[in-house]
């Protein structure tokens, strides 16, 4: 790097309260001395904290941390540095690398160019930063009106060095689906905060409305503060677990609410007709279905008992109905699923633009499962297929696994394999459905190798964080890539835009603070 100033060299690296500044110096010859006779080098490192911002405690973890920074390091003469508080030193001093005060009798009048030339080798034991091989990302027609329809993710990260490019990808390219992966601590947490926070921004003027379902982490509300925020346990938190707004289709909507609760209840497919065919009778009989989700399975007992198969066979149908149903007893869920002719205040606030996060981080497996699946089956009804590629509404999913896990056990006969397996194809169907809608999913997971496959390989953007092995084997057939995606750095992430052919790497910005 060259500075104005013939000796001095720069770099600046600032975190949210530390300010950290490295100068370094080059040492000229005397003039009695030959000019390559020796290369030594000046150091500097300055710290620089606002004290105002502070606590004592944090104060006391700073110093205690610059003292043993101090103490580790020495030259190769083993001399150890030294820590001092100056205070005649201004910011201005250190921009124009007026600080080395052991040079003023050392200067010399004549400079050769190649003496202030300095280089980092490459055999110099420092961490570097990784670079991607085959990289391709948008340099390009940048102009206002793509940004104003885009969403900045980061700085780019071109040949092992931070650029100051900004990454963007068009906002209505998220239908097609998005995943996040990365291992636990990586950064998947504040980068998904990041981008939330940028289609908040983005779209207030869009309608489009983000849902999130929080399955896993609880407290996870306090990165979506201008959220609505529904629990569980809260009165407003209604999901009717059937509705119907058009009779043409009110066949094919029952048959999907049969397909979702046999696999929310574990059940075999035979359970899927048997629910059907129940409901089909109740609603022949009594003109529609019970308010009460706990009576529906009642009904669909007594329709067992009433058409019954071969005794062995009608028993062991019957157990495992019961158990399953049991599971639903409690009034919580009742309350939650009763049925209505109007869908939920937060479901019509969420198709008209406004954002909503559910909490659903204290339910049971089986609830939480059933409530999840009543939630994409009310989606399922009330969005309508659209001729564009829009982005209508965005459905964010963290810690995806609790849900979309596949099976630990090839058991055909285990209630969670059969859940599993049903929901992987409810999911994927899912996918495909959305996404001519206009509805887009963001999936967040630490392990994509844990994920039913279409999770993982039916999104379009896939950006990807720290992942271990087995996990990176999913995204490169490389070596060198997926070594390089079990050695990223905290919040360095890959970028794999198939709905560009865009691949190339990223350093996420601070929390909120992009200054896009």
């Amino acid at each position: 790097m060259r500075n104005s100033s013939p000796f001095f060299t720069f770099n600046q690296a600032q975190a949210r309260e530390i300010k950290l500044y490295l100068i370094w110096c080059k040492l000229p010859p005397r003039e009695d001395e030959h000019l390559h006779k020796n290369t030594l080098y000046l150091f500097r490192i300055f710290i620089i904290y606002n004290k105002k911002n502070l606590d004592e405690e944090d104060l006391l973890k700073i110093r205690g941390n610059i003292e043993f920074l101090c103490a580790n390091l020495e030259d190769l003469n083993a001399k150890k540095s030294r820590l001092k508080y100056p205070k005649d030193i201004q910011f201005h001093n250190l921009l124009s690398g007026e600080v080395f005060s052991e040079i003023k009798d050392r200067y010399s009048k004549s400079i050769l160019d190649e003496s202030i030339n300095f280089t980092f080798p490459t055999s110099l034991p420092l961490p570097r930063l990784p670079i991607l091989k085959h990289d391709n990302v948008r340099y390009i027609d940048l102009d206002d009106k793509f940004i104003d329809d885009a969403i900045p993710l980061g700085y780019h990260l071109k040949d092992g060095v931070i650029t100051t490019h900004i990454t963007y990808i068009p906002i209505n390219k998220f239908s097609q689906d998005c995943v996040i992966f990365g291992k636990s601590g990586s950064g998947k947490t504040y980068f998904l905060a990041n981008l939330v926070h940028e289609f908040y921004k983005k779209t207030k003027d869009r309608r489009l409305g983000i849902l999130i379902l929080n399955v896993a982490k609880e407290n996870q509300e306090i990165f979506y503060q201008d959220f609505l925020i529904l629990k569980y346990s809260d009165a407003d938190f209604k999901i009717p677990y059937f509705f119907s707004d058009d009779t043409n289709k009110l066949e094919k909507h029952l048959q999907e609410t049969a397909t979702y609760i046999c696999a929310s209840l574990g059940l075999k497919n035979v359970f899927e007709k048997i629910i059907y065919r129940s409901m089909v009778g109740i609603i022949r009989l009594e003109g529609h279905l019970p308010k009460n989700f706990y009576e529906l399975l009642e009904l669909v007992e007594n329709y067992m008992n009433i058409n019954s198969y071969g005794p062995e066979e009608q028993a062991n149908l019957m157990q495992a109905f019961r158990n399953r149903k049991n599971v639903f007893e409690e009034e919580k869920i009742q309350d939650v699923l009763n049925l209505s002719e109007e869908i939920p205040e937060w479901l019509n606030d969420w198709m008209n633009g406004k954002n909503i996060y559910l909490d659903l981080s204290v339910c049971s497996k089986f609830i939480k499962l059933l409530v999840v699946n009543a939630i994409f089956q009310l989606i399922r009804v009330i969005t309508k297929d659209i001729e564009s590629d829009e982005l209508r509404n965005l459905i964010i999913i963290d810690e995806a696994h609790v849900i979309l896990e596949k099976p630990i056990t090839n058991n055909s006969d285990d209630a969670d394999f059969i859940m599993k397996e049903q929901m992987s194809k409810i999911f994927s169907e899912l996918l495909k459905e959305y996404r001519s809608r206009g509805v887009g999913f963001i999936i967040v997971d630490q392990s994509p190798e844990r994920l039913f496959e279409d999770v993982s390989s039916q999104p379009s953007i896939k950006f990807l964080l720290r992942l271990d092995y087995p996990n990176n084997l999913l995204f490169s057939e490389d070596p060198e890539e997926r070594q390089m995606l079990s050695q990223l750095e905290n919040r360095l992430l890959l970028v794999n835009n198939g709905t560009t052919g865009e691949k190339f790497l990223l350093k996420t910005p601070n929390l909120y603070k992009s200054n896009y």
